[in-house]
């Protein structure tokens, strides 16, 4: 065929170039999928395509998915990606809403559209075939063994990572944190009274209907949790603490501290263990964190890097910091990306992810307010504010 899909960034393009033999440039695609769809067309076009084959060369058909128009068509995938494809029923680690999670895949969203409470905080808008949503169910360790919980949460195809089985992949979401990890698989950590009293008042708020549209099923789990005074895992405190220093911002808002009409907000802060939770929770943390440094880097007194900067260890909630043409900028953490490409909102900037060099989706701040804009920067250029 007189069509093919050139190298990243030649022929003039800065993603993936859709060339003709004679070196013309068909158009210029972020992903090779999009250039080899455009090469696909045009073949068809031109006939030099058989008709009753379904995907183009290097592809291989996938099932059905809706057209622009409705009908069933297709699901093309690169042959070399069968093996890796994410499918129903796979054990997945990925970025959610949450932070880190683990579990099987309930549902992929292939189809389009919106997974979970469209306008909720939670809900997830599917992009196939590149990005589709899917439901998770979310697996916690328990004493070295993986449990399913009674709870899914939503993750995007591209932020998860497929994996064989879930034993050994407790992966952290940095090299501190699986310190912390190691050295705490066989701990739990058992509520407090103030949070027993907290969670207590959410449910009975949502007894009382004051609850219309507040939280998720995984949020109203953790307060029954928390009544019972079940005891947690570590994994299950970060997560916590998590929440905490994403929704701290919830305190500003109408009726938060309206104890007759509580807002949603006020609802699962107090869901989740209220203040005492939020103490709890990162009390626990930082001190598993000095532990887990301490036994790494108390033996040499002679590194060059100060503790004080290693203790601030950047992750999902956290306050940064970083240059920028206006001076130093801060703002919060709310999204780590340690793979793919992220496309900065409202820029023409792409920012490459790897484990290793991950990108942090940070909510701007000003005069110490969060504001409407989201910026993208690599972990390794972030300072904690």
């Amino acid at each position: 065929m007189p069509y093919r899909v050139g190298a990243k960034g030649s022929y003039g393009c800065s993603g993936y170039p859709a060339v003709k033999d004679d070196g013309t440039v068909m158009g210029c695609h972020k992903t090779k999928e999009a250039a080899a769809r455009q090469i696909y067309a045009i073949n068809q076009s031109e006939g030099n395509i058989d008709k009753a084959a379904p995907c183009w060369e290097g592809y291989t058909q996938r099932g059905m998915k809706p057209g622009k128009n409705g009908k069933m068509v297709p699901n093309c995938v690169p042959i070399s990606k069968m093996d890796e494809r994410i499918v129903e029923g796979d054990f997945v680690m990925g970025q959610t809403k949450e932070g880190i999670a683990h579990g099987m895949v309930e549902h992929i969203m292939w189809e389009g559209g919106t997974l979970g409470t469209p306008g909720s905080e939670y809900a997830l808008e599917s992009m196939p075939p590149e990005n589709p949503a899917m439901s998770v169910r979310i697996y916690e360790e328990d004493d070295g063994a993986w449990e399913p919980t009674a709870y899914s949460i939503g993750m995007m195809y591209l932020d998860a990572q497929k994996l064989e089985n879930l034993e050994g992949h407790a992966m952290p979401e940095d090299m501190d944190d699986e310190m912390l990890e190691l050295m705490s698989k066989a701990e739990t950590f058992t509520p407090t009274a103030g949070m027993k009293a907290a969670a207590r008042r959410a449910l009975k708020w949502k007894e009382q209907g004051k609850a219309t549209g507040a939280g998720t099923a995984v949020g109203w789990g953790r307060a029954g949790d928390i009544v019972a005074g079940r005891s947690m895992s570590l994994s299950v405190v970060r997560r916590m603490f998590s929440f905490f220093s994403r929704h701290e911002v919830d305190k500003k808002g109408k009726d938060f501290y309206n104890t007759s009409n509580p807002s949603n907000g006020r609802i699962m802060w107090d869901a989740w263990g209220g203040d005492a939770g939020f103490s709890w929770s990162r009390g626990i943390v930082n001190r598993m964190k000095d532990k887990a440094l301490f036994a790494d880097f108390g033996k040499d007194w002679t590194t060059s890097e100060s503790l004080t900067n290693i203790f601030k260890a950047l992750g999902v909630g956290s306050m940064v910091s970083w240059n920028s043409s206006g001076g130093r900028a801060t703002g919060k953490i709310r999204r780590i990306i340690r793979s793919g490409t992220y496309n900065v909102p409202n820029s023409d900037f792409t920012l490459n992810a790897s484990e290793d060099d991950p990108v942090a989706v940070i909510t701007l701040y000003r005069d110490g307010k969060p504001t409407d804009i989201t910026v993208g920067h690599k972990l390794k250029t972030l300072r904690s504010a």
